[in-house]
């Protein structure tokens, strides 16, 4: 995990086994380190941990619950506050970020990948078209909303596959995110189900309605996985076209209400 010139934030109420492994790193040169004060009830300062962290940090170390003590700390301000200062590095355009910055893409914490795949928008390295791609299917549609605006800023026509699929995605954060990417690439529909599908990202439900038959599959999949509103316009729309292969899914979503 570290580097040689890492930087590391860790607090004084942690563990033996992430402090004195950072002495030990910072004893041999390769690594430097701070440590965030706790109060008088036992609790860690999110500014000051804020601004402990350089351009360099590598990561921020912080121990939930302090085996000491007893004190739960503010994990989720903590990680609020570190996903803040991820973005900024974009600006910076620097490709020593990339690789910290597609291993934290993957974190639980939403905020935290949210702001992973902005910044590695921004700094376009196509080191990083997989691991947005891998972002676009997230459970949480900030993610995959930052993974498709990355994908669409950094242009590599790698990506154009994986946001088309991302026109008919459960969330419409995602699906409009997606439509703009392919934008920005200067991607156009090729055929009618494309162009179905990104009638579908932009809640242009008539236009599917005048595609037609190419419209059913793309109508199909958006039954199955939107929200109430775009399940019903998805229904109507194919109620509309009446092609025959619509009726299992129409009674299969009927069947869920």
């Amino acid at each position: 995990m570290a580097s040689p010139g890492d930087h590391f934030v860790a607090t004084e109420l942690d563990h033996n086994s992430v402090l004195r492994p950072l002495h030990h790193l910072a004893e041999q040169g390769r690594i430097t380190f701070d440590l965030a004060r706790f109060d008088r009830d036992g609790f860690v300062d999110p500014d000051e941990v804020d601004s402990l962290i350089r351009p360099n940090t590598r990561a921020v170390l912080v121990s939930h619950a302090s085996n000491v003590m007893g004190t739960i700390q503010p994990i989720a301000e903590l990680g609020r506050r570190c996903s803040e200062r991820m973005v900024p590095l974009g600006d910076l355009a620097d490709a020593r970020a990339v690789d910290p910055l597609i291993e934290v893409i993957a974190s639980s914490n939403w905020h935290i990948r949210q702001a992973a795949a902005t910044a590695l928008g921004r700094i376009g390295d196509p080191r990083a078209i997989d691991p947005l791609v891998a972002a676009l299917a997230a459970r949480d549609w900030h993610v995959g909303q930052a993974a498709a605006t990355a994908l669409g800023r950094i242009g590599d026509p790698r990506a154009i596959d994986p946001l088309v699929a991302a026109l008919v995605a459960s969330d419409a954060e995602v699906r409009r995110a997606a439509n703009e990417a392919l934008a920005s690439i200067g991607w156009a529909p090729s055929n009618a189900g494309e162009r179905a599908a990104s009638s579908i990202a932009n809640d242009a439900w008539s236009t599917c309605v005048e595609i037609g038959a190419p419209a059913v599959e793309p109508l199909v999949t958006i039954l199955g996985v939107g929200g109430a509103g775009v399940r019903q316009a998805a229904a109507a729309a194919l109620g509309r076209i009446g092609d025959p292969r619509a009726i299992d899914p129409l009674v299969a979503a009927l069947a869920e209400e």
